[in-house]
């Protein structure tokens, strides 16, 4: 039986993707053959999983690696239940944490799903995503139930890096993202480092930037293009090579530019939403260890007035 030891466990629009790039070519980490398997996610209300052998098929290609890695970045909100169902069926597992400021994060997602054709018509900007998120909050407080409208409850780190220090305090490494974008061959070292293997090899890996989002010319055919995509899974499950090439299409056709910038008004607005959020996480990293937090974090009990 093959399962990981090395989990990417979020946030979502952090550099999840790159890092898991760039730790899959390391000859001592075998990564999964998808990056986001989501087992976890699919925890049911008892906090079991799908499965064992479900899992185990991400990596039926292990050979000698030390480690076995995936990345969900879901599993960073998960909940209880789904931190106690990676420790009843992982053990032990290295767990890694990329944070990033959560406006500039906030602004990757909105501009992630406006590619993708997920936000509602009504939402034409940054400012009406950011309500359209704070309405979905008061509407439905579980992040689960807020569907593409989550950006803002996922920037509210205060609400679930606490539980993750508590719980596994050994086994976690917090990383943030301007640090993985300065320097990625340093974080990777580090890494490395924590793992116990080979850091020096990292030095020739590739550290080109993955999984940029591709903004659409037209909105309305984004839109049309997430049905389609929706209906094309069901139709076309097993060829994804027709997938790819009518996603290719489409991305020649539909690629273009966003010229909208985030307002003065809503980031100083997102800045007193977060500002006690910000601080109860630069509080529980200080617990954990984190000598070094960035400057949003950093100078988090200022912002939030205490």
């Amino acid at each position: 039986m093959s399962l990981p030891d090395l989990l990417v466990i979020g946030v979502p629009k952090a550099g999840t993707g790159s890092l898991f790039a760039y730790l899959a070519q390391h000859p001592d980490v075998c990564a999964s053959s998808e990056k986001e398997t989501g087992y976890f996610t699919a925890a049911s209300p008892d906090g079991r999983s799908r499965p064992v052998a479900d899992y185990e098929r991400f990596f039926a290609h292990r050979q000698q690696e030390r480690y076995a890695m995936e990345a969900t970045p879901a599993y960073c909100y998960g909940g209880p239940r789904v931190r106690a169902a990676i420790r009843e069926t992982l053990g032990a597992p290295r767990l890694l944490l990329i944070l990033r400021e959560p406006a500039e994060r906030l602004w990757s997602a909105y501009t992630f799903q406006r590619s993708l054709g997920h936000l509602p018509p009504e939402v034409r900007s940054f400012a009406a995503y950011v309500t359209a998120c704070e309405r979905e909050r008061v509407v439905h407080p579980d992040i689960h139930d807020q569907g593409f409208l989550k950006g803002l409850s996922i920037g509210m780190y205060g609400a679930f890096v606490p539980p993750w220090v508590t719980e596994f305090p050994d086994l976690l490494r917090v990383l943030f993202f301007d640090d993985l974008r300065a320097d990625p061959h340093a974080v990777v070292s580090d890494v490395c480092r924590w793992l116990g293997i080979d850091r020096e090899i990292a030095a020739t890996f590739s550290y080109d930037a993955r999984n940029p989002t591709v903004h659409p010319r037209s909105l309305a055919a984004a839109r049309g293009a997430a049905t389609a995509r929706s209906l094309g899974h069901r139709l076309l499950g097993r060829a994804p090579g027709i997938r790819r090439g009518l996603r290719d299409a489409y991305m020649r056709l539909n690629r273009g530019s966003i010229g909208e910038r985030p307002s003065t008004e809503t980031l100083a607005h997102l800045a007193e939403l977060h500002a006690p959020s910000n601080l109860a996480t630069a509080e529980a990293l200080r617990a954990l260890g984190v000598g070094r937090l960035p400057g949003w974090l950093d100078g988090a009990e200022v912002a939030s007035g205490g």
